[in-house]
């Protein structure tokens, strides 16, 4: 695979300069930032990084069969990276983007579609996470956060990170083209909020309470509600804190 690691000092957005990029760019490009200012996640959140502080990267994948498919795959090369970095301490993937550490988020995954002629050519799939950030820098955010330098008492050098999360992205992406089944089987397992009990929000409000009991194949999730199964595939989830371990 001919990928190319991209490093920017600064940039708006990874993702919209990989979009702008993506006709030119190998299949499984990584586009990196040391620093992000106008960066966006799900449902138009805005997302600033200072120079040095999180991953801001923006994976291209032109073949891919289900759009949620390039989310799991950056999700398990950042897991992977992360994982490494913990020892004992457990991160995991929070439906249907974040990756937590415990009850605070230290990662998220925003994807794209890029389309040529009303046809889907391949997915942008963005992943920003935190890396050198203070608990009194994260304190500032509207949820609760996290971050490696809070977990591990120590800084990261961002260019190693950016080099060791693309080698993984590569890995996943060659695993999903041979054995798609394996890597989404390696995605779920690392949903550890499944079988646990959660409430669901969708955009116009709604709430569902329940237990999370699968994940489709389209990525959606079933809850189990009160003797009814709900399909909730947009919207945010929230952690029950008497249930969660």
């Amino acid at each position: 695979m001919s990928a190319e690691l991209i490093i920017c000092d600064r940039i708006d957005s990874t993702n919209s300069a990989a979009r702008e990029r993506f006709s030119t760019l190998p299949d499984g490009s990584l586009f990196c930032a040391m620093e992000q200012t106008c960066g966006r996640g799900r449902l138009n959140r805005r997302w600033i990084t200072p120079p040095g502080s999180a991953i801001c990267a923006s994976g291209i994948l032109k073949n891919v069969a289900e759009p949620f498919h390039a989310g799991a795959i950056i999700a398990l090369a950042a897991l992977e990276m992360i994982s490494g970095k913990l020892g004992n301490t457990c991160a995991y993937f929070k439906w249907p983007n974040d990756i937590y550490i415990g009850k605070k988020k230290l990662a998220g995954i925003l994807s794209e579609g890029v389309f040529a002629h009303g046809k889907l050519s391949g997915i942008i799939s963005g992943i920003g996470i935190n890396i050198n950030q203070s608990a009194e820098n994260l304190a500032e955010l509207d949820n609760a956060a996290t971050s490696l330098f809070c977990e591990c008492g120590k800084t990261f050098d961002l260019r190693e990170l950016y080099c060791e999360l693309f080698n993984n992205f590569i890995r996943m992406y060659q695993l999903y083209q041979n054995d798609p089944a394996q890597l989404l089987a390696r995605w779920k397992q690392a949903n550890r909020l499944l079988g646990k009990t959660l409430e669901a929000i969708r955009p116009d409000g709604t709430r569902l309470r329940g237990i999370f009991s699968e994940i489709l194949p389209d990525g959606s999730m079933m809850i189990d509600c009160e003797g009814s199964r709900q399909r909730f595939d947009c919207g945010d989830i929230k952690i029950d804190p008497e249930t969660f371990v």
